[in-house]
């Protein structure tokens, strides 16, 4: 199969921009689980702009695009975008609008600005909602590369494996004792792990989904009686099988966790910010939040 162009892919995005009645469609660098370093099948913001670097984000118009990344790239920047016909905004210079202020000034009062709920954070949403909701635009979910990249790589199949106790200094039991007591602190019920360092850490589990660093795909979906492990439980070895049992870590596959939030009811559920807006949307209407850092981020610190 013909591998597509950068200014063909842009082409097909925009005809889905046009059928969604979209003025603006922004590509952060981000996965569901806002990773600084991606997975291939999450590396959006790449396969629409050619640009290779670990940050930057694009916004792309219908008639125009832009990238924004900051000074490690300046050089890089351009070379990689040459012939795209997205234009490179050096963020952090003077004189550089921000993405706001450059859609606001590029679009009509009352225009569409889409983002994929899944790949932006909860903190990310509330200031652009905010900030083009005052300047009569609307913020919407929209993940218009679903019939655009049909190509995407398929989530990778690396085991999950245990982390022994000699080296996480603390059992998994303890972890999530520590966690619960925080949960109650703040008056939280439920409580939803989204990062996959904090995945990782608390269920003293490892693998290797992201290249270099030892993590898996998961989401763990925690009350003060139950904890659930949304992964594809294919990948866990039979030591890593045996663990999440005696630590009584129920095991969802991990395509399943949207649908499982759907069925979630009168909790108040503890967020961190930089869990994605996806989670946010589905849990809304019949759930209260908290939204603050999670609790283990500070227990990760504390080496034994």
């Amino acid at each position: 199969m013909r591998i597509m162009t950068i200014k063909e892919r842009i082409t097909a995005l925009r005809a889905e921009m046009t059928k969604n009645n979209v003025e603006a469609f922004i590509l952060f660098s981000a996965d569901p689980h806002m990773s600084e370093y991606l997975p291939d099948a999450w590396k959006e913001r790449e396969w629409i702009s050619g640009f290779t670097g670990s940050a930057g984000f694009v916004v792309i118009l219908q008639d125009k695009a832009g990238l924004w990344t900051d000074g490690r790239y300046f050089t890089q920047g351009p070379v990689e975008l040459e012939g795209s016909g997205i234009d490179l905004f050096k963020d952090g210079v003077d004189g550089t609008p921000s993405y706001i202020d450059w859609i606001i000034s590029e679009t009509s009062a009352n225009a569409k600005v889409a983002v994929n709920a899944v790949a932006t954070s909860i903190g990310n949403w509330k200031d652009m909602s905010s900030k083009f909701g005052a300047n009569n635009r609307q913020l919407i979910d929209a993940d218009l590369l679903k019939n655009v990249w049909t190509e995407r790589g398929k989530e990778v199949k690396n085991p999950v494996f245990v982390h022994p106790i000699e080296k996480a200094g603390q059992s998994a039991e303890d972890k999530i004792t520590a966690i619960r007591k925080k949960m109650k602190e703040k008056g939280a019920t439920a409580h939803i792990l989204n990062s996959l360092d904090d995945v990782a850490w608390t269920l003293n589990l490892r693998g290797s989904d992201v290249k270099c660093n030892p993590v898996f795909l998961g989401y763990i979906y925690l009350t003060l009686e139950e904890t659930i492990l949304f992964v594809d439980t294919s990948k866990l070895d039979a030591e890593a099988l045996q663990a999440m049992k005696s630590t009584n870590v129920t095991l969802k596959e991990y395509d399943t966790f949207f649908d499982y939030l759907k069925s979630v009811s009168g909790e108040t559920i503890l967020l961190a910010p930089n869990n994605n807006q996806l989670v946010y949307h589905t849990l809304e209407n019949a759930n209260t939040f908290i939204i603050d850092a999670v609790p283990g981020s500070l227990m990760k610190a504390i080496k034994k």
